[in-house]
């Protein structure tokens, strides 16, 4: 068993000792213990320094709180923020060089990927957006302007 599911195996031994109403039978303990994992694993990240004390502190406050047994949606109600912040990742600044070799680039796929026979007209197709418009565009990305 990892670390997360030795403190929600120790929180459990914990409210168990309360003898909360519809608490699971000692024998069905580790299928609960490995239920909880699920849903508390599934979608989310874990971190043993950034949230073992954080985990143990819920369990604390359902000890105080709840006079049934709780379900995970009730611990992670019980969990307190996090104290690391999340980090974001800064949008890279724009380099106007870089910008108009990429629209260059773009500008050679373009104008050199027709094919040599037209095919058939396909029904519904786009209004056809003319490549300075495009550029434009991207321009306008590169720098960063929000208009």
């Amino acid at each position: 068993m990892d670390w997360l599911g030795t403190e929600i195996l120790t929180g459990f031994q914990k409210l168990l000792c309360l003898g909360l109403d519809r608490q699971p039978a000692g024998e069905v303990i580790p299928g609960t213990v490995r239920a909880w994992l699920e849903a508390l694993t599934t979608g989310r990240v874990w971190d043993q320094e950034r949230d073992t004390a954080r985990i143990r502190q819920a369990f604390v406050l359902l000890a105080q709180t709840q006079r049934t047994w709780p379900a995970p949606r009730d611990f992670l109600d019980a969990l307190p923020p996090s104290p690391m912040p999340v980090l974001r990742l800064a949008r890279p600044a724009s380099n106007p060089e870089v910008a108009k070799k990429a629209l260059a680039e773009i500008g050679r796929m373009v104008g050199s990927s027709g094919p040599a026979e037209p095919k058939a007209p396909r029904q519904r197709q786009p209004e056809a957006i003319p490549l300075s418009q495009v550029q434009a565009e991207l321009e306008r990305h590169y720098r960063g302007d929000k208009s």
